[in-house]
């Protein structure tokens, strides 16, 4: 398989004015793709079929995809600042959406427990992308919210194959269900926020805050694999040279999940996370932390699902757990 891709772009940052300052961008990408025949060993009638449907394909594929980006700033007044967003995105697919000629596993995030099948003729995914939001800041407190809305043409997501061919071949693999990738229309909207508060010259809280929505447009449908809402604080202790943190990660359950592709739900969890640094001179300095500091169980919406049979710890298609507490140390130094 090939994939080139040749790119120019151009920006431009300034003012417009005293109150209103402007980022902007444009990029041209030309990517071109191409896969080799493929062979099947042995005598399985539905991967021949499936072979001969790929290899006759004109596999040679090139898209012209055009970035567009605006950013303006508004100067409300010493403290608050209003942003204003606008872009066109655009996205090609990926060697495993295109050329996964059979039903097989896919990787690449989306270890889900399914088989999934390409499309040669898949379109680029364009999104129109919208973004409004507030930052107003103090030296001791600050928050930054962005509600954003994303509407696009041609999201490329697996959907359920109707290929009798495929779902023959996946059934003898052991999935009667496979996934083909197809363009569908979608829109996403959500909310961003970054915030701090200086409670005083040691003590500081910071945090971020996370939710998207994904919802189908062509049918009455959620998208697939959608993170759920997540919301991050952290309490620091901050001296000259040294610093302690607690960070409290929560995930809350995801239950508009896709009913199209048969997605589990799943439930929300909170995480503790310890972290310390140490800064012994100019150029050297230490990080030592402990993640998942109480060892919980949970189990990430968006990750994988068991495919080993005979696990004593995991159910076979169960989805995987997240990772466990773990340590880590790490010396930098700067010269």
């Amino acid at each position: 398989m090939e994939r080139d891709r040749y790119s120019v772009f151009a920006e431009w940052d300034g003012l417009l004015n005293n109150d209103w300052a402007m980022q902007s961008g444009v990029r041209y990408s030309q990517i071109g793709m191409d896969a080799d025949a493929v062979s099947v060993n042995g005598p399985m009638g539905a991967m021949l079929a499936l072979q001969s449907q790929f290899n006759q394909a004109d596999r040679q594929q090139t898209e012209h995809l055009v970035d567009l980006a605006l950013d303006l700033k508004r100067t409300l007044s010493s403290e608050l600042n209003l942003i204003l967003g606008a872009a066109r995105k655009q996205r090609a697919p990926s060697y495993q959406e295109r050329y996964l000629w059979g039903p097989f596993q896919s990787t690449s995030g989306l270890a889900d427990g399914n088989n999934y099948l390409g499309n040669i003729n898949l379109d680029p995914e364009t999104a129109y992308q919208f973004e409004l939001g507030l930052d107003w800041h103090r030296p001791t407190i600050g928050i930054s919210p962005r509600v954003f809305y994303h509407h696009v043409n041609d999201y490329i997501q697996g959907t359920p194959s109707t290929n009798p061919v495929a779902i023959a071949a996946s059934s003898m693999m052991g999935d009667s269900t496979p996934l083909a990738f197809n363009n569908v229309d979608a829109r996403l909207y959500g909310l961003d926020t970054t915030w701090y508060l200086a409670i005083n010259n040691q003590w500081q809280l910071d945090g971020t805050l996370s939710y998207v929505r994904g919802e189908r447009r062509d049918t009455d449908d959620n998208l697939y694999r959608i993170a759920p809402v997540t919301n991050r604080v952290q309490l620091r202790y901050i001296q000259t040279d040294w610093q302690l943190g607690l960070a409290m990660v929560n995930v809350a359950a995801q239950h508009k999940v896709s009913a199209e592709n048969t997605e589990q739900k799943t439930s929300g969890y909170s995480l503790f996370h310890l972290s310390g640094q140490y800064q012994l001179d100019k150029a050297l300095t230490v990080n030592a932390g402990i993640d998942n500091l109480f060892d919980r169980r949970y189990q990430d919406h968006l990750g994988g699902y068991n495919r080993v049979r005979n696990n004593p710890d995991i159910a076979l298609d169960e989805r995987l757990y997240g990772v466990g507490r773990s340590a880590y140390l790490a010396i930098n130094y700067q010269w």
